[in-house]
């Protein structure tokens, strides 16, 4: 199944014809992926699996009309980004949503259930930092970070969402059907300049650590970076293969 119910967000969200059969326009969708041999399904899992994608789909659309209703300019789906660390470290990746507003922007991440998301401490310690990384690194095109946020498609309520006091909360508590864990603006700035620090550390890190290098096929061995992108980081004096 891969990333499909991300594809299919961002196809239907642009769609101005959704109407209101979009159930079966996402079921349709769906079953010519199955004839195509794009989601390996067997027989007996077939309709449960297309139901569970499709009300997937549903909820992630819901959380943007609603983001939208509410004052969103733009949505960006599958935005990719390259950042230069100081240690001439390439970070690369792409984040499912960028969610645009006139003061600033923020992000979204799209897990298939909650067990996925991790917990608000753990995003804090950086025990699990990939939103905190592609936030920073979106920050040079899109301007002042407003939010960021885990979104379960499986249940919108036990989203996790982390947000300046720039925007309003209301907002997001009404989008995600959950309260925001909101921090004034001088906690936010400080959260993403130790995120910051804490990068280029652990950058610093990989680079001298004789146990951290490169295999022949390029792909990564003993990457601390595991847990963001496990193929997307490069150094750019190594023939940009991956680190």
């Amino acid at each position: 199944r891969g990333n499909l119910e991300h594809t299919l967000i961002g196809r239907f969200f642009n769609n101005v014809n959704r109407g209101q059969e979009l159930g079966v326009k996402i079921r349709e969708c769906l079953e010519r992926e199955v004839l195509q041999g794009k989601i390996g399904i067997d027989a007996f899992s077939r309709e449960e699996v297309i139901i569970d994608i499709g009300l997937g789909v549903i909820n992630g659309l819901s959380v943007l009309d609603q983001l939208k209703a509410q004052g969103a300019t733009e949505f960006l789906f599958e935005q990719t980004f390259t950042k230069l660390l100081p240690t001439i470290m390439r970070v690369k990746g792409t984040a499912d949503c960028v969610v645009k507003f006139p003061q600033g922007f923020g992000v979204i991440d799209f897990k298939r259930s909650s067990s996925s998301v991790p917990t608000k401490n753990a995003l804090l310690e950086f025990e699990s930092f990939q939103i905190l990384s592609y936030l920073g690194s979106l920050a040079k095109d899109f301007g002042p970070m407003l939010f960021c946020a885990y979104l379960p498609l499986a249940n919108i309520h036990e989203s996790l969402v982390l947000c300046s006091d720039q925007i309003n909360h209301h907002i997001l508590a009404n989008a995600f059907k959950q309260q925001p864990h909101i921090f004034v603006e001088s906690e936010w700035q400080n959260l993403m300049k130790r995120y910051a620090e804490f990068e280029l550390a652990l950058s610093e890190k990989i680079k001298g650590d004789s146990a951290f290098n490169l295999t022949r096929n390029g792909k990564c061995k003993f990457c601390e970076w595991k847990k963001f992108c496990p193929e997307d980081i490069t150094t750019t004096n190594s023939g940009d293969e991956d680190a």
